[in-house]
């Protein structure tokens, strides 16, 4: 014959989140009948309206407590001695925490891709109210290329006061890496150039010359040179510029040069020609 089963005392029942949980609703509604059945008539107007609202609204913020806690915690409204080996209960809080853990990357996941769509959407000729906010959310998700290229597009734009406006926030969002550091340094620079601050640009530009001089490519040799150029330092102006005629590239780049520096165009022109010699 086998053994009859376990009758659960309330004690039995208490010791489950679940069953605490209903041992509180049954103490609660049986305190509020006592009143009812025993003083209710005996209450003020106002006292009689607190506890029937208390009665109508308590079962309500009770279902959205249980809804989060299903929802958020489903794995806590359970004690060790609902599971017939606490083994069981381990793995299943374990496999909740893994759940939780990839539902929270996916949703970062997720908000990446939305947030690097909405940045395709942007058009750098009119919006200038998007950009603001967006950039520094995807600085602070780590998207900080993402965000530098949606600030290119504005410098490209010619919209250069606005561009200087989007780096000020990169730089005052994020820790930038030396290459980034170095990306938002040349923006601002060909940024300061086109609004006639040339003192700043050259700055700016011999700055990055000095802290990587391996990684001073064609276009930032470009700028300094027209800096050099506008500051009366001519012959320090055609040795750069002779250095970037000697570049790869540099006969692929003419008619952009002739279009963004046009007082380098000619003489840039010679020393492709000449082979590097005036």
């Amino acid at each position: 014959m086998s053994d009859p089963l376990p009758i659960k005392t309330s004690m039995d029942i208490v010791k489950s989140p679940l069953g605490l949980l209903g041992f509180f609703i049954l103490f609660i509604y049986s305190v509020s009948s006592l009143v009812f059945n025993n003083t209710f008539e005996n209450l003020t107007t106002n006292q009689q309206w607190f506890i029937i609202s208390f009665i109508i609204l308590f079962p309500i913020v009770l279902l959205m407590s249980l809804i989060w806690l299903l929802v958020k915690h489903t794995g806590k409204l359970y004690s060790p001695l609902d599971y017939r080996e606490d083994s069981s209960f381990i793995e299943m809080n374990r496999k909740v925490e893994t759940v939780s853990e990839r539902l929270s990357q996916s949703e970062k996941r997720i908000r990446v891709i939305d947030m690097k769509h909405e940045a395709t959407l942007v058009d750098p000729r009119s919006d200038f109210k998007t950009p603001l906010e967006l950039v520094t959310q995807l600085c602070i998700i780590g998207q900080i290329d993402t965000a530098l290229h949606l600030t290119r597009g504005y410098l490209k734009s010619k919209k250069f006061r606005f561009c200087m406006n989007l780096l000020d926030r990169i730089e005052h969002s994020v820790e930038l890496s030396e290459t980034q550091e170095r990306r938002v340094l040349s923006m601002r620079s060909y940024c300061l150039i086109n609004l006639n601050i040339i003192p700043e640009a050259y700055k700016i530009l011999r700055k990055v010359k000095l802290s990587t001089p391996s990684e001073f490519g064609f276009w930032p040799k470009i700028a300094l040179a027209f800096c050099m150029l506008h500051m009366g330092r001519h012959e320090d102006s055609d040795n750069l510029l002779k250095t970037a005629s000697e570049d790869l590239n540099a006969d692929d780049y003419k008619s952009e040069v002739a279009t963004l520096y046009p007082d380098l165009s000619e003489k840039f022109n010679k020393f492709i020609l000449n082979g590097g010699d005036s």
